[in-house]
């Protein structure tokens, strides 16, 4: 199997019982050695849209074509995407705040269950931001901020399966609305570190 990255040769290792999933992480380590990380992939001429589509081609390949940016510009714009995104669950969550003591049940229920599933996906995020935290911050995210979100998701649910809309609001507001804002301040802060990373290689 042939495989260039940004039109260079390389060679990388593919062992006979790789997944997709197991080469596709070889080259990304591979590019993040050199400050850089993976902005298209190709076998056999096609991009690879998934996973699903990567096993399903993997086995075939003959040709991988792999392009790449360099990891500062990728961790910028994917920094400032989800600041944006934690920025519209503020909101989201202050309008639940109110909806709490004034909209109908399911509606609650309901902008709940989709506030909930909007702030996983930006958690999700966060282990991309690994070349740039300490084990310091590692280990502050999930023994304190993760910790923290846990106990407040709990308790939300509790006051909701009672149902106590005056605690749910008074949750939404007063804790999970200000853990919000320490995330979205988290995430503006490696933007110095970020500018700090050194010129690919």
């Amino acid at each position: 199997m042939k495989i260039t990255i940004d039109s260079d040769s390389v060679d990388i290792e593919r062992n006979a019982t790789d997944s997709f999933k197991v080469y596709y992480q070889r080259v990304a380590s591979w590019l993040l050695i050199r400050n850089r990380c993976i902005s298209a992939f190709k076998i056999n001429g096609r991009m690879i849209k998934n996973e699903v589509e990567g096993e399903n081609l993997y086995t075939q390949a003959e040709d991988v074509e792999v392009e790449s940016v360099p990891l500062k510009v990728a961790l910028q714009a994917a920094i400032a995407l989800q600041c944006n995104t934690v920025r519209k669950l503020e909101n989201d969550c202050l309008n639940l705040v109110t909806d709490c003591l004034l909209a109908e049940p399911k509606q609650i229920v309901d902008s709940w269950k989709l506030l909930c599933v909007e702030l996983n996906q930006v958690l999700g995020f966060i282990p991309t931001l690994a070349p740039v935290l300490t084990d310091e911050q590692v280990t502050g995210l999930t023994d304190q901020k993760f910790a923290n979100l846990s106990t407040i998701m709990k308790d939300i649910n509790e006051a909701m399966n009672k149902p106590d809309v005056v605690t749910v609001s008074d949750i939404l507001e007063l804790r999970l609305l200000p853990w919000m804002v320490s995330l979205r301040e988290f995430f503006q802060a490696q933007i110095p570190v970020i500018d700090s990373l050194e010129s690919p290689v």
